[in-house]
């Protein structure tokens, strides 16, 4: 159970670093960290509209989980069911790690488990 709990960790501060979305990743990262969710959820769908491919995959995965921040589970879970990873194993291990997250959040352990196995995997 720590390396899902590692890998859930890890995986934010590697979405920080890619590519040349960072700066709009880091404004992300400073709002979540201050709980300035609609802000950081308005930033995101900004920065959908002009991303591409795996950046729009990787933004996808940010509004989510800011949305299970917030508590608002459902909302979280058909954001995640929408995210299109393009056979991107990093997108898809952090869409993996985050439905884990959400089920965790759902208290379905089951599901979460089964989540995060298959992210490592």
């Amino acid at each position: 159970m720590k390396k899902h709990l590692i890998l859930l960790l890890l995986l934010p501060a590697a979405f920080s670093s890619f590519g040349q979305q960072s700066k709009v990743v880091d404004d992300i990262d400073s709002l979540i960290s201050v709980a300035r969710y609609d802000e950081a959820k308005r930033l995101v769908q900004i920065a959908l509209q002009t991303a591409d491919g795996n950046a729009h995959a990787l933004l996808a995965n940010r509004s989510a989980e800011i949305s299970i921040a917030q508590g608002k589970l459902d909302v979280a879970e058909n954001e995640l069911k929408d995210i299109r990873t393009n056979n991107d194993p990093f997108a898809e291990a952090l869409t993996k790690t985050n439905f884990g997250f959400l089920y965790l959040n759902k208290a379905r352990n089951d599901l979460a488990l089964e989540n995060l196995q298959q992210a490592l995997n």
